[in-house]
């Protein structure tokens, strides 16, 4: 009987130590070395108050707060209205997730980041320290791009050596110069196709109207300094090549642009047509003094030899693609042709039937191998007049 009493009285004892070893002391507790909080099974350890779940940490190790099955190291689920996060230095916001999905680092809560995106109050940098500057990239290979969502279209600046290099979907497009700052596009021989001799501009230019003006929408500071240029819905009408129309309905932009840069080219070539306007009417200046230096009773060209009559040296000379050739006959000639021999003297062209008096001929290359070759002027068929003209691919 006794030793059922011990038994019992020892039973009793040692469930009370498991009961005060379960315990958890609100005031605190002197944990051991091996001290722990938490489960020796496979369950998660739940935190509740007001007897609702406030955070959990998984059985692999994953917290998750507002979320009953964490995804990662730290999940946060806020409730609708509430703010996820907020990190604090001493005091003062250094981050800081706002209910609508943006997110702040360095503001205060009175700037709200925008829906979704990104504010940072201080400098920022993408792979380097930014310094002073409100905002840099550090990159190697590549640089920092620009695309379209929709279109994938996209743009790409690329800092090196050389200077400032733009790239369009992959391909070179210019580069800015790093010690004069001047822009050059592309222009190597290599990447083009369809290449053909410009037709004649001069005409074209003549009908081109300048203007000064100023822009509209700008304070009357920076509105009091004159503009001089073009009107783009005017030069569509005879180089439509230097227009380009953007329009945006989303930002209601509906406009024109127009290439400046492609008006020097036009330039050199009117110059180009001038000059061989100037060589003509020199040529005919000179044969008329010369011809009024003769007996006056002498005018039939059969009796006057060469008389008005003037073969130009081509321009350019040498040439790569075309070139041109100005000329003067009398104008009681009947048949003016201009016959092109190389050294050996075999026809390799020939111009029928030219206009009589004062003209031109432009010579397009085509399949013409480089090399010397001899260009004939012939009247009534008698060969009057003859150069030579290099041509150098």
């Amino acid at each position: 009987m006794k030793k059922i009493i011990y038994l019992s009285l020892s039973m009793l004892v040692l469930s009370s130590f498991n009961l005060m070893a379960q315990n958890w002391v609100v005031g605190g507790n002197n944990l051991s070395a091996s001290g722990r909080l938490g489960t020796n099974n496979n369950h998660s350890l739940i935190f509740e108050t007001n007897n609702g779940e406030r955070g959990r940490v998984t059985n692999t190790g994953l917290w998750g707060f507002g979320v009953s099955s964490p995804s990662a190291r730290l999940h946060i689920n806020s409730a609708s209205g509430q703010h996820p996060l907020k990190v604090e230095v001493n005091n003062s916001l250094k981050m800081f997730v706002h209910s609508g999905g943006g997110v702040s680092i360095g503001s205060s809560t009175s700037l709200v980041p925008p829906a979704n995106g990104l504010l940072v109050a201080g400098n920022m940098g993408v792979g380097k320290e930014p310094g002073s500057y409100k905002f840099k990239i550090t990159h190697s290979t590549f640089g920092f791009n620009i695309e379209n969502a929709t279109t994938l279209d996209d743009w790409e600046f690329w800092a090196n050596s050389g200077g400032l290099s733009l790239y369009a979907n992959g391909s070179f497009r210019g580069n800015f110069n790093p010690t004069t700052g001047v822009y050059t596009s592309v222009s190597d021989e290599r990447v083009k196709a369809n290449v053909q001799a410009m037709p004649t501009v001069l005409d074209k230019i003549k009908a081109l109207k300048a203007f000064t003006y100023q822009f509209e929408g700008t304070n009357e500071k920076k509105n009091s300094t004159a503009s001089y240029g073009f009107m783009a819905q005017d030069v569509t009408e005879v180089f439509p090549h230097l227009v380009n129309h953007v329009v945006d309905e989303e930002r209601g932009i509906d406009t024109y642009t127009l290439d400046y840069s492609g008006f020097g080219v036009l330039a050199i070539k009117a110059i180009q047509e001038l000059q061989q306007h100037i060589l003509i009417l020199e040529s005919q200046i000179a044969a008329l003094e010369e011809a009024q230096g003769k007996d006056k009773k002498s005018n039939a060209y059969g009796n006057t030899g060469n008389i008005g009559v003037w073969l130009e040296k081509n321009y350019p000379n040498p040439f790569a693609q075309s070139t041109i050739i100005g000329y003067s006959t009398p104008e009681q000639a009947e048949k003016v042709d201009l016959v092109i021999t190389n050294l050996h003297g075999i026809e390799i062209q020939r111009f029928d039937h030219l206009d009589v008096g004062a003209g031109q001929v432009e010579i397009i290359v085509g399949s013409i191998p480089e090399g010397t070759y001899i260009y004939t002027l012939v009247v009534d068929g008698k060969p009057i007049s003859s150069k030579k003209m290099l041509l150098s691919r």
